[in-house]
């Protein structure tokens, strides 16, 4: 179809600006305009050619590292600065695990004595 992305902006265009945006825009900031739905959609798929699938998806799973309203002003740029995380084994992480569950160890300390 020639005119398919003519057409995909026009549906687009008409999804704007309804229900759906009133909905959204004031609890939660959601703007269903078609130029911040092609940002948000260039920067998740930038995410995911630089640091995979479970990079992308990594970044869901704390508040902190999900896109602010203005990410999608610099979509590329998103977490550019993000290092692909260090593969740990399992003992790195079961002794992590330990020392986060214990806590710190509160025994003395023999040079303060």
């Amino acid at each position: 179809m020639p005119n398919a992305a003519k057409l995909r902006e026009t549906v687009r265009r008409r999804a704007a600006g309804g229900p759906a945006e009133e909905t959204f825009a004031a609890p939660v900031g959601l703007e269903l305009r078609p130029r911040r739905l092609r940002d948000a959609s260039t920067l998740w798929g930038s995410l995911r050619t630089r640091q995979g699938t479970e990079g992308r998806d990594g970044v869901w799973m704390h508040p902190d590292l999900l896109p602010t309203a203005a990410d999608p002003d610099d979509p590329l740029g998103f977490r550019e600065d993000a290092a692909t995380p260090q593969t740990l084994s399992d003992e790195d992480f079961d002794a992590g695990l330990r020392e986060l569950l214990d806590g710190p160890d509160d025994s003395p300390d023999d040079s303060t004595q």
